[in-house]
C-alpha cells in the first residue's frame, strides 16, 4: 500500500520510470515493493521503510 502511495504521489498512478520523479533507487524500492510476484516483495514494511531511505540517501 505505501508503495503504490508512491506511485500515485511520484508518477501520476504510473509503474512506469519516465513519469517517476524521484531518484532511480526510490523507484527500484517501490518496484520491489509492489511485484506481482508476492516473494519478490520486501517481507516487512520496516524493511520498506529501511530500504526507501537507504534510496533517499544514495539520490
Amino acid at each position: 500500500m505505501l508503495a503504490r502511495t508512491a506511485f500515485v504521489l511520484l508518477a501520476n498512478n504510473s509503474d512506469a520510470r519516465n513519469d517517476w520523479k524521484g531518484n532511480d533507487a526510490t523507484w527500484h524500492v517501490a518496484k520491489k515493493a509492489t511485484s506481482t510476484n508476492k516473494q519478490m516483495r520486501y517481507p516487512s514494511v520496516q524493511e520498506f521503510v529501511s530500504a526507501w531511505h537507504a534510496a533517499i540517501v544514495d539520490n
